[in-house]
Parts: C-alpha cells; sequence; structure tokens
C-alpha cells in the first residue's frame, strides 16, 4: 500500500493513514515528507534500469541528488526491477 501511495501521490513520504489518523500519529493532516540527506555514515550503491517500471531513472536521479555525494551510481540499459536480483540479462 505505501509504494502504491507512493506512486499515487508522486512523493516519498511516511505512510498516509488517511488526515484523522495522520493528526495523532504525525500531528499533520498530510504525512511527512521522507529526508533522504540525512542519511549518514552508510556507503549506497544505486542500481538503476532504464526498463525498470516500479523504480523510474528520474527518481534514481532525484535520490541520487539527495544522498551523500559519494553514492555510486550505476545505471543499466535495458534492465528492469529483477535483473540484477536475478540474473536474467547477460
Amino acid at each position: 500500500m505505501h509504494y502504491a501511495q507512493s506512486k499515487r501521490d508522486q512523493s516519498f513520504a511516511q505512510y498516509d493513514y488517511g488526515q484523522e489518523v495522520n493528526e495523532l500519529k504525525y500531528g499533520q493532516n498530510t504525512p511527512p515528507q521522507i529526508d533522504i540527506s540525512n542519511i549518514k555514515d552508510v556507503h549506497i550503491a544505486l542500481f538503476v534500469g532504464t526498463n525498470d517500471t516500479w523504480s523510474v531513472v528520474e527518481g534514481a536521479q532525484w535520490a541520487l541528488k539527495r544522498l551523500p555525494k559519494d553514492t555510486d551510481y550505476f545505471l543499466f540499459e535495458d534492465w528492469d526491477h529483477s535483473s540484477y536480483g536475478i540474473g536474467k540479462e547477460p
């Protein structure tokens, strides 16, 4: 559900419980954005496929701009979300 909310709202925010529960949980009627620029002391590598419909190139580039400068970024032509994990490409 959280992933679907992110796609629907085109945002990277906490889970949306609806206005009433959001007020109780977050102190506001909408879920707060997740600030990934605060990530420190962990090395991050982004493996991005040009055919990935779950995690599009633009989303990865958005994240890359906000993550630490030493984040590794790998772009693979014609790969999709499962390519890296199950090795279906050569």
